[in-house]
């Protein structure tokens, strides 16, 4: 059940390490029991930002607030043991020299060490039984699914998890990914997943945050990321994207691959984003297949119209060999467009 008070705001935060500005005016709110993907490429500053609203980090300028009062700002400060906030690290972090179910009790105060909850977090996890094993006996899953259990143990009001699944081979990132998004939604934490990978962080988030070089450039569902960006950047982060020239009358735009139609009421040059599964491809034509990449339920094409490269993807096995002399269409589907920058 998620409770009202948990809820986590962050407004105008900025961080910087020595010279160099890392957050710029970043403004955030996670409403109680939702978790909120931080997505952004390797040093866009996402785990800086989960350092400052855990206290390990001191902002420059904004404030961070959690159940509506402020934890950190200009006049207020307190110290990250008692913000009641819950942290998930890349590596996990485990103490080796403790068992597992030692390492779960940890964060607890010495007079609930030896009770039930430890365990009862185990049994959460999936893990019961295995209390008495040390870190060292367990696999990379099983390892996060303890610091997981460590973090909650407590009843955090906020759960921060830093690139949990990082270091997991590609099957249990997708099968672990999956489980504890399910478990965040059972017991209702409000959480902020930090990832750089964007499958990852639709799964996870009920919304999406994305950072780019320190500035909050977008947040939403994942289907408005993806459906709607603010940015052909944007477009481009959250999926496979075509960002196609053309020249733009009221509702569509007159391209290398066909006519468009498009969001905005633009006239002129424009910048088009088309996803690559709103094209279509068929025999004959000018345009050529240069390469091919099949994943079973699907097929990529890169397909070179003129000087312009694109994406079609397709369902079902290849039937365009490399080479092959083509047409592109497009489904209909109305698209994002932007003024081209002169």
């Amino acid at each position: 059940m998620r409770d009202p008070g948990r809820s986590l705001s962050v407004d105008a935060l900025c961080a910087r390490y020595g010279d160099t500005e890392i957050l710029h005016d970043v403004s955030l709110s996670v409403a109680p029991g939702e978790v909120v993907s931080l997505l952004g490429p390797s040093g866009c500053g996402k785990t800086t930002l989960l350092r400052c609203i855990a206290g390990l980090e001191r902002p420059t300028a904004g404030v961070v607030s959690v159940a509506g009062a402020a934890i950190s700002g200009p006049s207020v400060w307190t110290a990250p043991e008692r913000r009641g906030i819950g942290m998930v690290f890349q590596d996990g972090a485990l103490f080796p020299h403790l068992n597992v179910i030692k390492n779960v009790a940890f964060g607890l105060p010495k007079s609930e060490r030896s009770g039930t909850r430890p365990d009862e977090m185990l049994e959460l996890v999936g893990l019961e039984g295995l209390g008495e094993r040390m870190p060292t006996q367990l696999s990379g899953g099983q390892q996060q699914r303890v610091a997981l259990a460590r973090a909650l143990a407590p009843a955090p009001t906020v759960l921060l998890l830093d690139e949990p699944f990082s270091g997991l081979d590609v099957a249990l990132r997708v099968t672990l990914r999956v489980e504890v998004r399910s478990l965040l939604r059972e017991i209702g934490v409000t959480a902020v997943f930090v990832t750089h990978d964007q499958d990852e962080a639709f799964v996870m988030g009920d919304r999406v945050a994305v950072l780019r070089a320190g500035i909050l450039e977008q947040h939403g569902t994942p289907s408005e990321l993806y459906l709607t960006p603010a940015s052909p950047w944007v477009g481009k982060f959250v999926g496979d994207a075509n960002v196609i020239s053309g020249n733009a009358g009221a509702s569509y735009a007159e391209t290398g691959i066909g006519r468009v139609p498009i969001v905005s009421s633009l006239t002129g040059p424009v910048d088009v984003l088309v996803r690559p599964e709103n094209l279509t491809v068929s025999a004959g034509g000018d345009a050529v297949v240069e390469t091919i990449e099949y994943y079973g339920h699907d097929t990529r094409y890169g397909i070179r119209v003129g000087d312009t490269n694109v994406a079609v993807r397709v369902t079902g096995e290849p039937v365009h060999e490399s080479g092959a002399k083509v047409s592109i269409g497009h489904d209909g589907i109305v698209a994002m467009a932007w003024p081209h920058p002169s």
